[in-house]
């Protein structure tokens, strides 16, 4: 079943909740992920009124929309950045500007009561930012010392942990959205991230590819690192531009400014791979919404809006539930084709008799029949395949063995008829042995076909190197 096309009405928060409601089903949305900001949702009054929060579902699904996560992203950044400018006193109630501590346990309160809220909505993830206390710590200079960031680390457990705490009481997780200026902003800060709080459930991440792609960190290795922790999606594009004048750093310059390094772009008009992104997200089992971030200075509001979920539904798609080449199975039970859509076995070695009576070491099993289960074993790419030498083929009393590395499927006829590799040096041993067999006259059971072409039960195409 597909997944949940959503909005994040942060980029939205200058229309009223109704108004954007409206829009965004008539564009073809199935809900929306509201923003704790302006009028779309108030996180004190969500975490102490499920009143309130009944109001706000009901509102969207009088226009047949629904809620799956919120986003508390700017209280969020209080928490852990030092605070020790302007540019976050927008964040916060007027009265607090310029007091950095104020700030920060205003966010921190704010968030404890996003948890409370999303209970109260009948959801289990909040999104959000955390801030950083050694973002500005990003390039090493002035000298910065392994002691300091691994400070920096530590402050961020000791803040917030306390919030996680609520968090877990209430039964809902944090999605931190991996990104410049936060704890987590790749790969590997994420990994350290997740270490620090002893990787408790509670904490987990709001995958955004276009906060990676335009940092040269390929999203989908994102996915793989942590597959256990992806707890929401955005959908969001990043195009690089670089021509040898722009930088990646974006040169103090504003989005979409020319001279800029990089830029958001609606989805599907940058660099993200979202097919490959989708591809990884089926196979983690990821099936929560995959929410739209509209960001594009560069396209009216409403038409990329418009456009993104037409994008989002037209590139989502389920795994299949079955092999392609199921099918090549069906019809007769000794068919080539069968035989030859068979999955390989896990690595292992094969000793094959022709006679059960044979003389062979206790601990080799001897495999007998013309069984399917047998032909599965043997055209096995990565099987290796034990030959056995003996100076007398029927009345042996040692047994020596060779071992052959499995050829690739493609290769199966190579040993079909030894004659045509006799006295090179990739066949000198199986010509050796195809002497020793033909010399002894063994019994015709030693050999079975494939197709019309003779080959040795022991050797399923082997190719020596």
């Amino acid at each position: 079943m597909a997944r949940k096309v959503t909005l994040f009405t942060g980029q939205w928060a200058d229309l009223p909740l109704a108004e954007l409601a409206k829009k965004m089903a008539a564009f073809g949305y199935d809900g929306l992920e509201l923003a704790c900001w302006g009028d779309h949702f108030d996180l004190k009054l969500g975490a102490e009124s499920k009143t309130y929060c009944d109001e706000k579902k009901g509102l969207l699904a009088q226009h047949g929309l629904g809620i799956w996560a919120i986003s508390n992203h700017l209280a969020g950044q209080l928490i852990c950045d030092p605070n020790f400018d302007a540019r976050s006193d927008g964040f916060a109630p007027k009265e607090l500007a310029g007091n950095a501590e104020a700030k920060r346990q205003w966010g921190i309160q704010q968030m404890k009561y996003a948890a409370k809220a999303a209970r109260n909505l009948g959801i289990d993830v909040v999104n959000g930012f955390t801030g950083s206390p050694i973002w500005h710590m990003i390039y090493s200079f002035p000298p910065t010392s392994k002691q300091m960031i691994a400070e920096g680390f530590d402050y961020f457990a000791r803040t917030f942990n306390p919030v996680l705490d609520v968090f877990k009481e209430n039964g809902v997780r944090f999605a931190l959205e991996v990104h410049p200026t936060e704890i987590a902003f790749d790969i590997v800060t994420a990994a350290r991230t997740l270490d620090v709080l002893k990787r408790r459930p509670e904490f987990g991440f709001n995958f955004d590819p276009s906060h990676l792609v335009w940092q040269m960190v390929c999203p989908v290795r994102f996915l793989r690192e942590f597959n256990d922790r992806i707890y929401h999606v955005h959908v969001k594009d990043a195009k690089v531009t670089l021509d040898g004048k722009t930088g990646i750093l974006a040169s103090h310059l504003d989005f979409d400014e020319p001279g800029r390094g990089w830029n958001f772009r609606s989805p599907g008009h940058g660099d993200v791979n979202f097919e490959e992104i989708i591809r990884e997200l089926n196979l983690i089992n990821y099936q929560g919404p995959l929410s739209v971030e509209w960001e594009d200075c560069g396209m009216d509001r409403e038409f990329g809006a418009a456009d993104a979920c037409k994008f989002v539904r037209g590139m989502d798609f389920a795994s299949s539930k079955l092999q392609f080449d199921a099918a090549f199975s069906k019809g007769r039970k000794n068919s080539r084709k069968r035989r030859r859509g068979l999955s390989p076995p896990s690595p292992r070695l094969i000793t094959e008799f022709s006679k059960p009576h044979w003389r062979c070491p206790t601990r080799i099993r001897p495999i007998t029949g013309r069984s399917a289960s047998r032909r599965r074993l043997l055209r096995a790419s990565n099987t290796k395949v034990i030959v056995i030498s003996r100076s007398s083929m029927i009345r042996a009393t040692t047994v020596s063995t060779t071992v052959f590395p499995a050829p690739p499927m493609n290769s199966t006829r190579l040993w079909a008829t030894p004659k045509r590799n006799r006295g090179t040096s990739s066949s000198k041993s199986v010509w050796d042995f195809w002497s020793v067999f033909r010399r002894n006259r063994a019994p015709r059971s030693m050999r079975t076909r494939c197709g019309n072409a003779p080959r040795t039960k022991f050797l399923p195409g082997a190719r020596t190197s």
